[in-house]
């Protein structure tokens, strides 16, 4: 056993000197791609998903409601809502003679109403922020430009800022002055704005200070980006709002005449309230009805850009 370890031995110490000349000849190439991996493991770290894996505050539906200023919780909102649908759902029994839809009433509700905090929320929060960012990003690029302090920027930009925008910049100037590093104010800030072009720029003065790149360039491009998308947008919407006006009008005639056939006819309103062919055909109206309105809300390219 012992001899056999001992002529183990010098053919180890051969394969052991045939890798050092090996790795001796090609050490650029190994150094290289140590490099090359070490960058795309930086980048990687440095990505969006990443820096923005841990939200502040998450973008579900009591976020939605205390940024449109209703400081309630999640559970009241549903609470307040199943109460609302249920009213629904006894009135479709009560007046229509519909159990189909009375249940059917409580969940189109359910879902109406959660459809309806999302516009509300894209309208009077994202719209308005989506609008100042583009302004601020130029301020800001200009201010930099003087200063080549970014905070000092944010400090200069500050007031000729608007709502919602502004708190936002002025919580993180407080959190910057009670010492917290720029970098996680900064990504704090986007995570607050839900803000994908305000994400972007943070991403960019991140990486800008990692890798030692112009901070100024980085506003002035982000600016830039978000001007050029800005202007397509309004392209786009206005291009579609004839279209969008006609699936309304479609969508408003079916009920309409729903109704009108209830109100003026008594063989229309004995066939729709006392067979079950009639009570269906209204449970699928209103399916019907609520998927194409619900898709027609649904974010098009425009919204997307």
């Amino acid at each position: 056993m012992k001899l056999s370890i001992m002529m183990l031995i010098p053919s180890v110490l051969v394969a052991l000197a045939i890798a050092a000349i090996y790795i001796h000849k090609n050490r650029e190439m190994f150094i290289a791609r140590y490099k090359r991996l070490q960058e795309e493991l930086e980048s990687a770290a440095l990505s969006r998903d990443t820096l923005f894996s841990n939200t502040g505050a998450p973008k579900n539906a009591e976020f939605k409601l205390y940024r449109l200023g209703y400081n309630v919780s999640y559970r009241y909102f549903l609470a307040l809502n199943i109460v609302i649908g249920l009213i629904l759902a006894v009135a479709s029994v009560a007046l229509l003679n519909n159990p189909k839809l009375a249940v059917l009433s409580v969940a189109v509700w359910m879902l109406l109403v959660h459809k309806l905090l999302d516009m509300a929320y894209e309208k009077k929060v994202k719209q308005p922020m989506a609008e100042q960012v583009e302004i601020v990003l130029q301020l800001l690029a200009e201010a930099y430009e003087t200063t080549k302090d970014l905070v000092e920027a944010f400090v200069e930009v500050f007031p000729t800022t608007r709502y919602p925008l502004k708190n936002e910049i002025e919580l993180m100037i407080k959190d910057n002055n009670l010492g917290k590093d720029i970098n996680a104010c900064l990504i704090e800030f986007a995570e607050r704005l839900d803000n994908r072009d305000i994400e972007s720029f943070v991403r960019g003065i991140i990486l800008s200070a990692h890798y030692g790149t112009d901070t100024y360039e980085v506003l002035k491009q982000t600016a830039e980006i978000v001007r050029e998308r800005r202007e397509l947008k309004e392209e786009l919407i206005n291009e579609t709002k004839g279209k969008n006006a006609t699936i309304m009008i479609f969508l408003l005639a079916v009920p309409v005449v729903l109704f009108y056939l209830l109100a003026t006819s008594a063989s229309a309103r004995s066939m729709f309230l006392n067979t079950h062919q009639g009570q269906n055909l209204m449970c699928v109206v209103l399916v019907v009805e609520f998927i194409c309105w619900y898709f027609s809300k649904m974010k098009e390219v425009s919204e997307k850009l």
